[in-house]
């Protein structure tokens, strides 16, 4: 049975002297595995359907395995794959959208985040690591692991003095919560994550920062989402 799928490639990898296996975040079915035969052939038609960032509309022959039989490119988001800071972040989001998820699921609003995310960091004018923040911050909330950065996730009293990540279940944490098993955080960070949240993709470039903040915020989602999905992400 043929059928349609409009997804993204977040991993391609050679299989055999002239075809790839590439694993696509869809819309319609999540995360899924095709084969693209003879696409390493010098005139291969769809050549670019086997690189990493190929968004568009996927044609696929489904038996054994699936085949891809044609593609209809959105984007190739080709700006990030030219510049190194946009790359870094870019495969970020496509290891988040590898590692976050499971084949068989759906993921219908990580995969909008995704594709808004990617869209910023290749034509917009914002810092592309504070697209990333946001990103991991909403996939967080898209996965079920929302994080509070306006109150204490254990007393519900507001985030002052000695905050901390409670390392038991990756909460944030008020002063008189924390203990010996929390592990400090600025409030100059916890105020960092909680605008980013509070704004949209589009506003990003009103956020202005050190990169050295930047590092130890992402570094800081980082921890939380290992705690939430046993996954490390930054390196």
């Amino acid at each position: 049975m043929d059928y349609k799928v409009t997804g993204i490639v977040i991993r391609s990898v050679d299989y055999g002297e002239k075809d790839k296996i590439i694993t696509i975040f869809s819309l319609e079915l999540g995360k899924m595995t095709a084969r693209l035969k003879g696409v390493k052939s010098p005139n291969s038609k769809l050549k670019y359907a086997g690189q990493p960032f190929c968004f568009g509309q996927f044609e696929i022959a489904s038996g054994k395995s699936n085949v891809i039989t044609g593609c209809s490119l959105e984007d190739s988001f080709y700006d990030i794959t030219c510049d190194i800071d946009k790359f870094e972040c870019g495969s970020i989001i496509l290891q988040a959208l590898d590692k976050f998820t499971v084949q068989d699921n759906l993921y219908e609003q990580l995969f909008i985040h995704a594709i808004r995310a990617l869209n910023e960091i290749c034509y917009g004018q914002n810092n592309p690591r504070v697209i990333v923040i946001k990103f991991l911050i909403d996939a967080l909330r898209d996965l079920g692991y929302g994080i509070d950065f306006a109150k204490c996730s254990s007393c519900g009293g507001a985030l002052v003095g000695n905050i901390a990540i409670d390392l038991s279940i990756g909460n944030i944490v008020c002063s008189k919560c924390a203990d010996a098993y929390h592990e400090p955080i600025s409030a100059k960070s916890v105020g960092f994550l909680k605008l980013i949240d509070n704004t949209g993709y589009d506003n990003m470039q009103s956020i202005k920062c050190k990169n050295s903040d930047i590092s130890s915020v992402m570094h800081t989602l980082d921890k939380i989402i290992s705690i939430h999905l046993g996954v490390s992400i930054i390196k």
